[in-house]
């Protein structure tokens, strides 16, 4: 068995009853844009630390750090879940060391520049929705914000 065989076939589908529909969604995109190209064809028993370290080398040189980190841990908690099964002798994605993503200072907007945000929407159809997401912090997905949630500003 592949690794696509085995991501498609036992991995996605054993998803739907441990995790939220939003997050197995987004395992399905990063197995199909970032593990089914380079390692999708590798057999499963035949994965070795040194496929795992050239995929995580050439994802860093097109990724974000943090990017970098999301979808190997994809792929680390694919492998884990293979380990369970006795697919497979060890996870050779756990232990491969990752690009460190270094933490910026968080960017808010001042007073007087959200004060011009709500100056600015006015009577815009969105100028309540607009007004609870500047004021709140609320986030998608958030339980702050029920409402929203499984909702897409850019949606509306």
């Amino acid at each position: 068995m592949t690794l696509g065989e085995y991501l498609t076939q036992v991995w996605m589908p054993s998803l739907a009853t441990t995790v939220r529909p939003t997050t197995e969604d987004t395992y399905r995109r990063l197995v199909r844009v970032h593990l089914m190209p380079k390692l999708g064809a590798v057999p499963i028993q035949k994965l070795e630390r040194a496929h795992v370290r050239r995929w995580v080398d050439d994802l860093a040189g097109t990724m974000s750090p943090k990017s970098v980190r999301n979808v190997h841990g994809t792929l680390s908690k694919a492998l884990a879940h293979a380990l369970q099964l006795d697919l497979v002798a060890r996870n050779v994605a756990a232990g491969i060391k990752l690009p460190s993503a270094e933490r910026g200072a968080p960017r808010a907007w001042t007073a007087e520049q959200l004060g011009a945000f709500i100056d600015h929407i006015g009577s815009d159809r969105l100028g309540p929705l607009w007004r609870i997401v500047a004021t709140t912090g609320c986030r998608r997905g958030e339980g702050g914000c029920p409402e929203f949630r499984g909702t897409s500003v850019a949606a509306q």
